[in-house]
């Protein structure tokens, strides 16, 4: 009988199974994010984004006075738009988030030239 047990340390690919009892080391709460969730709050942010930008773009016109500004702010949001979807299409969900809240604040800084006029 001794030789057809192994001991469990010779199985293959058995050493490589971490243990799935919490420990200080290994807390009981996964770390892993649900992918799909993330990939939803990211197309969130970029709806967000673009909407306010191209709100913005359709009221550019309301303030002369500023309008370099307003372009400039425009300019940026567009910029980080493009710099977000590259990020995405890259799978790094998380620096397109932050490229799309970016976007979001130049269309808003946009929008406050834009609400001096009215």
């Amino acid at each position: 009988m001794d030789s057809v047990e192994e001991p469990i340390g010779t199985i293959p690919g058995f050493a490589e199974i971490e243990p799935e009892i919490p420990s200080p080391a290994t807390p009981a709460i996964p770390t892993h994010r649900d992918d799909a969730v993330l990939q939803a709050f990211r197309t969130a942010a970029r709806l967000t984004a673009q909407t306010l930008v191209l709100e913005i773009e359709g009221w550019a016109q309301q303030n002369p006075d500023h309008q370099t500004e307003l372009d400039q702010e425009l300019a940026s949001a567009q910029h980080e738009l493009s710099d977000g979807d590259a990020s995405a299409l890259a799978d790094d969900d998380e620096n397109a988030i932050q490229h799309y809240r970016k976007a979001w604040t130049h269309a808003s800084s946009a929008g406050r030239y834009v609400m001096r006029a009215a």
